[in-house]
């Protein structure tokens, strides 16, 4: 983790704002936030952190999968890539000697050119480019989305499309409320005619989440802070100033991937979404797998290993659902 920061009486207020614009899930199409680097930099030693921790969890994750090690090069997409967490997290877990360049695009410029510097100064023997419009990064075969579904407008969902459908990958990963995640679901949905779903579902079939009796659950799961944040006064008074729970980071996520792979593995079992619910001597689980999404009740008894996962929150957490 990052050493402790001091930040000023401007920058809180700067965040606090921002707090407040992200919580409103109403800022689509709205006008550029970012005004200056000062903020970009505070935001980035803190929002961006957690937003990094979730890609540490969801990449610690898909590194499993045979996907990962398809690719010798990588020409890496940031879309939308605000201070540039996204793709600095994937090359942690790549690599740099599997990146030949990085493309990074943003509505706004301001936070185009601090991510494009502060990633010079990380990377300085990639190449990394800033790009006007889409049409510059054609070479991309791996994208990465961020924290974009609430702010991109519907006519943009086409054009999007367009330029991940001539990626290899996508790795997108949204916060973890039932708005966003519903979105990412018809994403899932619009995507599945090019791509197959590594994660988070362990099946290719529709969403379970789309039928009438599970409008009340949505698709999220819990990823984990590092442990220092609770030792840190800096951590503490961001949460507090915040009104943040330190603890909870939960997020939506998809990696798709083009490649024809046996990932039978994942079918074998159904995933836990969200948190399970705990009782005296019993369980209540929402798992999905092919046959749907479903709440399916466990003895404790019987089910020991997944009860003391369970009462954690195990971002990657399976169990074998029985008749």
């Amino acid at each position: 983790m990052e050493h402790e920061i001091q930040l000023t009486s401007s920058q809180w207020s700067e965040l606090i704002r921002l707090r407040s614009r992200f919580l409103s899930e109403d800022i689509e199409g709205g006008s550029d936030y970012w005004n200056s680097f000062e903020i970009l930099e505070a935001y980035h030693h803190t929002f961006a952190q957690r937003i990094g921790w979730k890609w540490d969890a969801v990449m610690r994750e898909i590194s499993k999968k045979a996907a990962m090690s398809n690719l010798s090069k990588v020409n890496l997409l940031d879309y939308g890539c605000g201070t540039g967490i996204a793709a600095e997290k994937i090359i942690g877990i790549l690599g740099q000697d599997r990146v030949e360049k990085i493309f990074l695009w943003d509505r706004s410029t301001v936070a185009l050119k601090y991510s494009c510097e502060r990633l010079t100064q990380l990377y300085p023997n990639l190449k990394i480019v800033a790009c006007s419009s889409l049409e510059d990064a054609t070479e991309a075969n791996v994208v990465v989305l961020s924290h974009i579904l609430n702010e991109i407008e519907k006519s943009e969902i086409e054009t999007l499309k367009r330029a991940i459908s001539k990626s290899e990958w996508v790795v997108w990963v949204e916060p973890g409320t039932r708005e966003t995640s519903q979105r990412l679901i018809q994403i899932r949905k619009l995507m599945l005619p090019e791509f197959q779903v590594l994660a988070p579902c362990p099946h290719q079939l529709e969403c379970g989440m789309m039928n009438s009796e599970n409008m009340k659950h949505w698709c999220h799961f819990f990823a984990g802070p590092p442990g220092q944040v609770f030792t840190s006064s800096f951590w503490a008074e961001f949460g507090k100033k915040m009104k943040i729970d330190l603890r909870s980071l939960p997020t939506s996520f998809l990696f798709l991937t083009k490649r024809s792979l046996d990932e039978s593995k994942n079918r074998e079992s159904s995933r836990v979404i969200g948190r399970p619910r705990f009782y005296k001597g019993f369980g209540k689980f929402l798992v999905c797998d092919e046959r749907g999404v479903s709440e399916v009740k466990l003895l404790e008894r019987t089910h020991r290993e997944v009860f003391k996962e369970g009462k954690k929150d195990v971002f990657e957490n399976y169990l074998r659902r029985r008749e």
